[in-house]
């Protein structure tokens, strides 16, 4: 697991080479984009939140390894819903994160899943930036949306912020780490411990 690391002026030390364009483009729909966005039947009896980074191994471990299973056997079931939060590690991460905040809804889970599974190739990219974008492409985003969407600072600002809030009212210390009907594991565990407290609801 990655443990949490302070936040310092808005740039982790980490990442500090990477730097956001200048122009900082409020947009409304700030507060809706951060909103949870939720995998599978929102009236399941299990929730499950994972608060992850997109530059942390572990959580990309977790995504390739163990959430298939999930949800095939929970989620596409109906009996669990799904919510990734934002616990960026790095400035890097964070910037991740716009990312797929800005992504239309529906290809929000599709997205992560190509962030998490590509992580090796963005995240150590001398150009994070156009790296980014290009996943975003995929996505079916404009050159426009991409832009704007790293270049929105109130984003940013909210995606910390959360961090934030995070870290002291669920107590997040390190990524991954979940909430299973408020359970909390904490770190990349078994197939079968993720399995067995799902079902302990159930």
């Amino acid at each position: 697991m990655m443990h949490r690391r302070k936040f310092v002026g808005g740039v982790v030390g980490s990442a500090a080479a990477l730097t956001l364009p200048p122009l900082a483009l409020a947009q409304d729909n700030v507060e809706a984009m951060l909103a949870d966005r939720v995998l599978g039947d929102p009236n399941a009896t299990v929730t499950m939140i994972e608060y992850s980074s997109l530059t942390c191994p572990h959580c990309a471990a977790f995504h390739r390894e163990k959430l298939p299973t999930l949800k095939e056997r929970f989620i596409d079931t109906g009996k669990m819903k799904f919510i990734i939060r934002d616990f960026p590690l790095d400035q890097v991460a964070a910037v991740a994160s716009m990312l797929a905040r800005c992504a239309p809804e529906p290809v929000y889970y599709n997205l992560m899943d190509v962030l998490f599974e590509r992580q090796g190739e963005w995240a150590r990219s001398q150009d994070v930036l156009s790296s980014l974008g290009s996943i975003g492409r995929f996505a079916q985003m404009s050159p426009a949306t991409i832009e704007a969407c790293f270049q929105n600072q109130e984003l940013y600002t909210g995606i910390v912020s959360k961090r934030e809030e995070y870290s002291e009212d669920v107590d997040i210390k390190s990524t991954p780490t979940f909430t299973v009907n408020g359970d909390l594991l904490v770190g990349n565990d078994t197939l079968e411990k993720f399995i067995s407290t799902i079902e302990s609801y159930l």
